[in-house]
């Protein structure tokens, strides 16, 4: 990600009318249209954290931010519905909040502004009539559940559908491509692009989760459009041409004239170590926490290959991947100025122009690498 610079304030804000990316018209599934970023507050963190429901004018509770996760959802619960549900969980701007531990173990850098969403999903899935098909699920073909037929014409599950969306936009994509492999004997993905009402309505969301994708995929739009970052001091989105060392300069910044930040955790540069990498030992980004993550990161079981981390680092740029549920080893780099593709496993590269993968098919074993020192 770089930056832009500008000398007129005005044009520091990005709307829905403003230029969107250097995409062809049939590419760009989603782009944001009903939320602006205009609106985002700035973030400071403060010892409470508000609990909102989705199309509120206001919060209904605020709780210290060392509240426990669990105890939130009991009190969102009691406060809204006035008895036990199984189906609520928490939205924190702009990622789903995990189940466990203090709210504050998850607030992990200043764009998290301080309120939770209530987010109501579906106690079942149900599609409609006419998305129902009686093709194989293409990621599970003896699921039994109810499939529907996307535009691509591959089936899949609702809750299936909703689950691989997710972990895309936690992915930091902001599209949605068909994860279907039509030819057992040509490893290759579909990649066919679905819309975002191909997916809303097959996944059979509920407005809250409506809401929750539609903020995702938007932050994830403005921040892999080229050039455009948020600024933690005075809360827009700049355009600036940005160095690729990792630090961006808010030239327009009303808080002390010049404002030079990390891109990844949004606190004030700090150059302490080599590299270009963040020296705030809490940035998700710096070398140090990256050492962390790949030293620490748990094993799993990825296409029947055990002793797997679930974190891997590109092998061109280094930038940190998890590895999602039960999707194939096959990986393309999130960065936007990389997307090399590799495999999670053994973490050899696809190069650009070859048909087949040097490891094999996407669901076939190969010897898997070892933890990773950069």
């Amino acid at each position: 990600m770089e930056q832009i610079e500008s000398s007129d304030e005005d044009s520091l804000y990005l709307t829905a009318s403003d230029e969107e990316p250097n995409l062809e018209a049939d590419e760009i599934i989603f782009t944001p249209s009903t939320w602006s970023v205009e609106s985002l507050p700035v973030q400071t963190m403060t010892g409470n954290i508000e609990i909102w429901k989705f199309g509120s004018t206001s919060s209904f509770r605020t709780v210290p931010v060392t509240t426990n996760v669990a105890d939130v959802l009991s009190i969102a619960v009691s406060s809204i519905y006035g008895a036990n549900r199984d189906n609520i969980s928490l939205f924190l701007p702009y990622r789903i909040i995990e189940p466990y531990g203090k709210i504050c173990d998850q607030i992990i850098h200043s764009v998290d502004i301080p309120k939770v969403f209530i987010v109501q999903r579906p106690e079942a899935r149900q599609p409609q009539s006419r998305f129902l098909t009686s093709a194989q699920d293409m990621i599970n073909q003896w699921d039994n559940a109810s499939r529907v037929l996307m535009s691509c014409g591959h089936a899949i599950t609702p809750d299936s559908l909703y689950d691989y969306c997710m972990s895309q936009m936690k992915s930091g994509n902001y599209m949605f491509t068909c994860p279907a492999i039509p030819n057992p004997d040509r490893i290759e993905f579909c990649g066919r692009q679905w819309t975002f009402d191909d997916v809303t309505e097959r996944a059979c969301l509920s407005d809250d989760e409506r809401n929750v994708f539609e903020m995702m995929l938007s932050y994830n739009w403005l921040q892999q459009r080229q050039n455009t970052h948020f600024c933690p001091q005075c809360g827009k989105f700049i355009e600036s041409e940005c160095s690729q060392n990792g630090y961006c300069v808010c030239q327009q910044c009303n808080h002390g004239g010049t404002y030079k930040f990390c891109v990844f955790c949004l606190q004030q540069w700090n150059n302490a170590v080599p590299y270009g990498y963040c020296g705030n030992s809490n940035c998700n980004d710096s070398l140090q926490k990256r050492r962390e993550i790949l030293n620490s990161c748990p094993n799993k079981i990825i296409v029947d290959v055990p002793n797997c981390p679930t974190v891997r680092a590109c092998p061109n740029c280094n930038y940190l991947v998890q590895h999602d549920g039960d999707v194939c080893k096959h990986m393309d780099c999130p960065s936007i100025n990389c997307n090399t593709k590799f495999c999670f496993i053994c973490l050899k590269v696809k190069n650009d122009g070859d048909d087949y993968w040097p490891c094999g098919g996407a669901f076939e074993r190969c010897n898997p690498a070892p933890r990773q020192s950069i």
